[in-house]
């Protein structure tokens, strides 16, 4: 946790320098940071969607093979 807060810390300060002087590098620079896909990713529920649907079939193809396998084995 103290490592999140601190990368946090450290993109607020390089946004605030964004701000005050931006180059042409610094939106691909903040775009690659993790906080930026983990905001990107809960800002996009269809992603999530689309994970819990995928997990669900995962799962469910398993537990209908263990049963079909039980029941006929």
């Amino acid at each position: 946790m103290a490592e999140r807060d601190t990368e946090i810390a450290e993109l607020k300060a390089r946004i605030a320098d964004l701000e005050a002087r931006p180059s042409p590098g610094d939106l691909d620079w903040l775009k690659s940071s993790h906080v930026w896909k983990r905001a990107q990713f809960a800002a996009s529920p269809g992603w999530l969607k689309f994970n819990v649907i995928g997990v669900a079939v995962i799962w469910g193809g398993m537990l209908l093979y263990a049963v079909v396998s039980f029941t006929h084995g």
